[in-house]
């Protein structure tokens, strides 16, 4: 039997807000989860498969952008002032236990935050590798930060 949050429930403050969102709308959790799963598991992919390879050519010291070169324009990347190979593993650590807190729904709203700020941290350290399937990660986090994934 699939488990759905009414809206009509007034137990927690996350189906108010749907009622405030949708009306009388019935939300399906377990499709949400669904869909927190895969999503991360295409976050986890996209990392491991497209970015971590070529990780020293796009965001590296002897890469396509240097932190040198990207300190002439207002940028808001903590990443883009430093080429310390110790604060791009930091970063990738943190994003990997996001999205790995992400992926087993341990505090997701947190997590797909935490997870959206440092894509786009990593993001605007190399405008040259930004597209718009990232563009879509980013606003899909930025989305699931706001909904009931608990």
């Amino acid at each position: 039997m699939l488990q759905t949050i009414s809206s009509n429930d007034r137990t927690s403050p996350d189906n108010e807000n749907l009622k405030a969102l949708f009306g009388d709308v019935e939300v399906n959790g377990q499709a949400l989860s669904l869909f927190r799963i895969l999503f991360s598991c295409l976050l986890l992919f996209d990392l491991f498969v497209y970015v971590l390879p070529h990780w020293d050519f796009l965001y590296g010291a002897e890469g396509v952008l240097t932190a040198r070169e990207r300190r002439s324009e207002l940028i808001w990347s903590l990443l883009s002032y430093s080429d310390n190979p110790t604060l791009h593993f930091s970063t990738i650590a943190l994003y990997c236990t996001a999205l790995l807190g992400f992926l087993i729904g341990y505090q997701t709203r947190l997590c797909a935050f935490v997870c959206f700020v440092l894509l786009n941290l990593m993001l605007d350290r190399n405008p040259a590798s930004y597209s718009n399937a990232e563009l879509l990660q980013s606003l899909l986090l930025l989305w699931c930060s706001f909904m009931p994934m608990d």
